[in-house]
């Protein structure tokens, strides 16, 4: 107990202490958001300037919160970053919706990348503080300094949550490295042409028109289901492997033939010739 606590009087409690303060009303939220505005405003001010606040320092490599700026001082872009997070999920938990573009995941990046600019300042800071130490007279010995000294600051990646390497510089925002998000754009697109292909076929859609010839749809000329995904699974191994953003960019889903029916294919007179593999023969399947 505090000594002072001795000679304070004791307040009794009343009935009044058991009552819970009033929710804040709209205006108040309104308030609350407009001051989180007029804050990320001067924020974006320091950043935009171009300059670094007197106690501040610049972390290279980690992206700014603003689009395609050169990122201010480590404590100011973190600041922003929570201070953008903090307004969308405020709006979000008041209004019941997400603005534009704004979703619980950019929050949650937001949050992170915040952090990442706390952690990164601090270890940069730390390991400037013990380089001084060490460069200080009768402190250390001078290749020690020196070590210290060539010793770079590290950057704190945000990793992808996929595959694990740095996805800092993501075009779609941390979290996702532009070889996994390539990867997954291309299996999205090929589960969709596979789901079409296999509705079509269920629908009794069983033939195909090439520039040249007219096929059932199993002839073993066509690209399959199967053919297809085992190119596509090569090719994601080999950009996975790789790791590079222009490899990944090249992934790309050639998509099933379209499947017509007996009288599609009549009803589109064409006049190509029958596939000799596979000898289509529409009249009879009518």
């Amino acid at each position: 107990m505090h000594p002072c606590d001795l000679t304070r009087p004791r307040r009794v409690k009343s009935h009044m202490d058991q009552i819970s303060p009033a929710p804040p009303s709209s205006r108040e939220w309104h308030s609350v958001r407009e001051m989180l505005l007029t804050v990320e405003r001067t924020l974006a001010d320091s950043i935009d300037s171009g300059a670094i606040e007197a106690h501040d320092r610049r972390v290279i490599g980690m992206p700014s919160a603003l689009i395609n700026a050169i990122p201010g001082g480590a404590r100011v872009e973190a600041a922003l970053h929570a201070l953008i997070a903090a307004r969308w999920l405020i709006d979000q938990a008041v209004h019941g919706r997400d603005l534009p573009g704004t979703t619980l995941k950019r929050a949650q990046q937001n949050l992170a990348l915040a952090d990442g600019y706390v952690a990164t300042a601090s270890a940069m800071e730390i390991a400037a503080s013990a380089t001084a130490q060490n460069s200080a007279p009768g402190s250390a010995s001078l290749m020690g300094s020196k070590a210290a000294q060539a010793a770079p600051a590290q950057h704190l990646c945000i990793a992808c949550k996929e595959c694990g390497r740095c996805s800092c510089r993501a075009a779609a925002g941390p979290g996702e490295c532009e070889v996994c998000r390539n990867v997954r754009l291309v299996q999205l697109k090929a589960a969709d042409d596979i789901a079409r292909y296999k509705g079509q076929l269920e629908a009794g859609h069983t033939y195909v028109l090439t520039t040249n010839r007219l096929h059932r749809w199993d002839c073993r000329s066509l690209p399959g289901v199967e053919s297809c995904l085992a190119h596509l699974d090569f090719l994601i191994r080999r950009a996975r492997k790789a790791g590079n953003e222009n490899e990944a960019r090249h992934l790309d889903w050639g998509p099933l033939p379209a499947l017509l029916t007996p009288q599609e294919l009549r009803e589109s007179g064409s006049k190509r010739r029958s596939c000799g593999m596979c000898s289509p023969d529409p009249l009879a399947s009518a």
